[in-house]
Order: structure tokens, then sequence, then C-alpha cells
């Protein structure tokens, strides 16, 4: 009975985060300068985030069917892969590579680099 309710639990926030995701790039769609009149994927394709939209959509679907039960390593294992390639677009992509904001050693810079391609968002130049 307890795991059924932690698999209820998991699949209920899987599907919140999804539906979040969801909100949020149709509220960047509103505030793009394209013509209203074009449509969600036309808009997504011209700005080249289809790519990451579609990977996060079918990453989300293999993951409910694949293992609609994960374990807590799992989920924890998740978690630090996204944080690190948060880390990676953020700090490595944004702040180093785009604004030269500061500079690092050799080995910071491969990790930033290494961590922002996780993204699925090209090399870092």
């Amino acid at each position: 009975m307890e795991s059924d309710t932690r698999k209820f639990l998991i699949q209920m926030a899987l599907t919140a985060a999804a539906i979040v995701y969801c909100i949020d790039s149709y509220k960047s769609y509103k505030n793009t300068n394209y013509d209203y009149e074009q449509s969600y994927f036309i808009i997504q394709v011209k700005e080249g985030r289809i790519f990451v939209t579609l990977t996060n959509s079918l990453a989300f679907i293999l993951g409910v069917i694949v293992c609609p039960s994960p374990s807590w390593g799992m989920i924890q294992m998740t978690c630090l892969l996204w944080y690190l390639h948060m880390t990676g677009v953020c700090v490595g992509y944004h702040r180093m590579f785009s604004h030269r904001a500061f500079e690092g050693r050799w080995i910071v810079r491969v990790a930033l680099a290494v961590f922002g391609s996780m993204s699925g968002q090209g090399g870092p130049i």
C-alpha cells in the first residue's frame, strides 16, 4: 500500500512539473515578437528551441513509460545532473563564455563547457 502511494505521488509530481514547463513555454511564446497567428510549433522552430522542447518532452514520456516507479537514487541522480547542466549553462555559457565576467583555470573551463553541453544547446564557442 505504501509503495503504491509513493508511486502515485511521484507520478503526480512529474505530471505537475510537465504542466509547469508547458505553461512557462506558452508564456515565453506570448512574449515573442512574432506574429501571434503563427503556431506555437513554428515559433519554437524559428527561435531554435524545438530541440530542447522535444528532448525534454521525450525524456519525460520515456521516463514515465520505462520507469514508472523510480528509486530514490535515480531521483537524486536526476536532480544532480539537472543542477550540473544548469550550472554549466548559467555560469559557464552565460557568464564565463558570453560575458567574460570571470576567468577560470582550464579545468574549470572544461568542466563548465561539458556541463553546459549536457543541456543540448550546442558547444560553448
